[in-house]
């Protein structure tokens, strides 16, 4: 996927209804690097199972599937111009391989989910949601994640570390600035009475 065209993609649905993309460009490649450094920083086992979603048109993904092969992957978009690109680039780099799982829906609707992961990767626009919808995805990725297990989300603003601090207990957060715009990695485990 040639990048002027990822973007124009991006622009695309962005300026359908920004609220569902959450931003008007892809990651960048500073953030998507460091989400994954993240991942295998913190990862609890050396072939976690992994969930992403919000996964866009893959450039956390690739990484992820580069720096886990042996993991098993559940990986979600319901943006069906995003899920293209996201499928096209995973079959280019990774193939057809049993391990990954890609589907062109929303976690919350899916009957397609992992009974428990080792981490958890989240695009969502968490400050475009409902506080209802926000708290019943954030309740179910929680769910999922097994007690040892991390959970990644990005946001642009401080107001993303109030939603995550209701579910999860942040361990970490970096701020990159080389993103438009510039962004904040929070990486969590889950709360002890979750």
């Amino acid at each position: 996927m040639k990048t002027g065209h990822e973007h124009l993609a991006f622009f695309k649905e962005a300026f359908k209804n920004l609220f569902k993309t959450g931003t008007v460009l892809p990651s960048s490649q500073f953030l998507s690097n460091k989400i994954c450094k993240k991942a295998t920083k913190y990862s609890p086992v050396d072939n976690p199972n992994i969930v992403e979603v919000g996964a866009g048109t893959g450039k956390i993904t690739i990484l992820l599937l580069k720096a886990f092969p042996r993991s098993h992957f559940w990986i979600f978009e319901p943006n069906q111009s995003f899920f293209k690109i996201l499928k096209d680039r995973v079959m280019t780099t990774h193939g057809n391989q049993n391990n990954v799982i890609i589907s062109n829906e929303c976690i919350e609707h899916s009957s397609n989910i992992p009974h428990k992961c080792h981490i958890i990767v989240s695009s969502l626009p968490l400050l475009s949601l409902n506080k209802t919808q926000r708290n019943e995805i954030l309740s179910l990725l929680s769910s999922l994640l097994e007690n040892n297990g991390i959970f990644i989300q990005y946001g642009y603003t401080p107001l993303t570390e109030v939603f995550l601090k209701e579910h999860f207990k942040i361990i970490d957060r970096s701020l990159v600035p080389l993103n438009i715009p510039p962004a904040i990695v929070y990486v969590c485990n889950k709360k002890k009475n979750s």
